[in-house]
């Protein structure tokens, strides 16, 4: 093997070790987007044990693909686990967000109240709590429905959602990129081989 063949055949070699590398860590960022596992106000009350009173939640939002849940209260943003309720992370929020302190429904009867509204099985993505200014609790659905449920009275009404997009978009942007790592490498793999035979 001449000089420069062993050159190219490390300069492949290298190429094929990196897009692996970047491959099987694309793969385990897909593997993580788990879809959320616990009804919102497992998510609200997690958050809350972390903040405390002085901030209440605003909103519960479970992406739909997959990703940490986001929970906004009023000043800040708790990430949690989909999967456990850990607290993931906390940050900075809006602190104009003025959520009810004390609604007169639980979220819990919210969403049973909701559900009657909308397709069997249908799970919800968003819960935003009633606020002095809209004191309506709103449900979005996955299949983009939407319901608001009154605080003082806890009767639903269907209403018609805007197309909006969860935190955590869809992991199939990952797959292909690890897809298309994949196979560059195992080219470049191959190559490096038939030129070393050479």
């Amino acid at each position: 093997m001449t000089v420069e063949a062993r050159r190219r055949w490390r300069i492949g070699t290298v190429a094929a070790l990196a897009l692996l590398a970047a491959g099987a860590g694309g793969w385990w960022i897909v593997r993580d987007a788990r879809p959320a596992a616990l009804p919102p106000q497992e998510y609200a009350r997690a958050a809350m044990m972390r903040l405390g009173p002085g901030q209440p939640v605003a909103a519960v939002e479970m992406p739909r693909f997959g990703g940490p849940v986001l929970v906004q209260a009023t000043g800040a943003a708790v990430r949690l686990d989909p999967v456990t309720a850990r607290v993931l992370s906390v940050g900075a929020g809006d602190a104009l967000i003025r959520p009810l302190a004390h609604p007169a429904q639980a979220p819990i009867a919210v969403l049973a109240s909701a559900a009657a509204e909308v397709s069997v099985g249908e799970r919800p993505v968003r819960l935003a709590w009633p606020t002095a200014r809209t004191p309506d609790w709103i449900v979005d659905y996955r299949d983009g429905a939407r319901v608001k449920v009154a605080d003082d009275a806890g009767k639903p009404v269907a209403a018609l959602a805007e197309p909006r997009v969860s935190g955590g978009g869809a992991p199939w942007p990952s797959i292909v990129a690890v897809a298309i790592a994949l196979a560059v490498g195992i080219v470049g793999w191959r190559g490096a081989r038939r030129r070393r035979a050479r």
